[in-house]
């Protein structure tokens, strides 16, 4: 309900929102048979690596079999509409060094890897047997303030936002060790407008080029508040994952090249605007 709220503020008053049951292979022919859209933005899906682990059926399913829905229905129905599909840069598990490929050794890790791997699969086969075009963004972790409060990065802003205002002490979290290629939900999806607005389909990373530690993107959220990130830390096992990817590194040079688009933040200024937009969103 709270997303519900949040997104109301954002959306254009004349958006028309329909439901669809997206593993419902008939109502989306249905649907796209109405529209004939331009474009489809594929972000179906269980989007928690986390979760997965507790529902990893439920997880891939959501995944793969809403991403073969759409690109069967789009070639049946309508093949003159062109497809994003949001990818994640976890189908690359464990990797060493920088990525900088988009066809890097594909070794997923994570029951929501394993479907974001299989549906970037699916993409690449539909475009490549039936010339549609449809594309992949493998996307690097990016947040928003519209994100649940489940995922890390939201829940650190609460926390701090939370403690600076004395009604709780600590919060609790898992591994901040990890490192991550961190970015904003809202510039990302302009690079998803630049790749279906492009001549010809491709997938393309999708990140800053800069990468940081779960800690220091926490101490600077608790540090914009005033706090001190020790004094209020607590580590819970509970919140670590059963296999966790200790470090994702990626380069964007193929989208800044081919389609022109770069991340406009550095670190500093990215944690600045995250604790700055939740402020504005929550408090507006």
């Amino acid at each position: 309900q709270k997303q519900q709220t949040q997104l109301k503020k954002i959306l254009p008053k004349d958006l028309d929102l329909l439901h669809v049951d997206m593993s419902d292979l008939n109502a989306i022919r249905k649907l796209i048979n109405k529209i004939k859209p331009d474009e489809i933005y594929n972000l179906a899906g269980q989007s928690s690596v986390g979760l997965s682990f507790d529902s990893p059926s439920e997880t891939i399913l959501s995944i793969i079999v809403t991403t073969v829905n759409v690109l069967q229905s789009i070639n049946d129905i309508s093949p003159q509409t062109r497809l994003f599909n949001a990818g994640s840069c976890e189908i690359y598990g464990q990797a060493s060094g920088v990525i900088s490929e988009e066809e890097y050794l594909i070794n997923p890790l994570s029951p929501y890897a394993v479907g974001k791997a299989a549906a970037y699969h699916a993409v690449k086969n539909y475009r490549e047997t039936y010339g549609l075009f449809v594309c992949t963004g493998i996307l690097g972790n990016h947040d928003s303030v519209l994100r649940p409060s489940q995922f890390i990065i939201k829940k650190l802003l609460e926390g701090a936002d939370q403690i600076s205002k004395g009604n709780q002490k600590i919060i609790e979290v898992g591994d901040l060790g990890v490192i991550r290629d961190w970015g904003y939900a809202g510039q990302y999806v302009e690079a998803m407008w630049k790749m279906l607005s492009a001549d010809n389909p491709n997938d393309f990373i999708i990140a800053s080029g800069e990468s940081m530690s779960l800690y220091e993107y926490a101490e600077g959220i608790f540090s914009y508040f005033g706090l001190k990130l020790e004094d209020h830390l607590q580590i819970n096992d509970l919140y670590k994952r059963p296999q966790e990817i200790r470090s994702i590194e990626l380069n964007p040079e193929k989208i800044n090249k081919d389609l022109g688009w770069n991340f406009s933040m550095n670190k500093k200024e990215l944690i600045d605007f995250m604790c700055e937009d939740y402020l504005k969103n929550v408090y507006n």
